[in-house]
């Protein structure tokens, strides 16, 4: 994955757990980009970890 996107990602997990929500489009596109070979291992951790908030009530989902 290139450092931009990288940066986005640890942008959007910041952003997400400072105001206990994040967007369905953002759930929509993580999880699309889940099984490409791009993502690397710190990556797919990240996203999981902003599955999990998810699924443990942590965050919320906002359209």
């Amino acid at each position: 994955m290139s450092k931009v996107v990288q940066e986005l990602l640890q942008s959007l997990y910041a952003q997400a757990f400072t105001t206990r929500q994040i967007s369905r489009f953002h759930l929509r596109l993580l999880s699309s980009d889940w099984f490409k070979e791009t993502v690397t291992p710190e990556d797919r951790y990240t996203i999981r970890r902003l599955f999990h908030g998810v699924r443990r009530g942590w965050l919320k989902v906002i359209d």
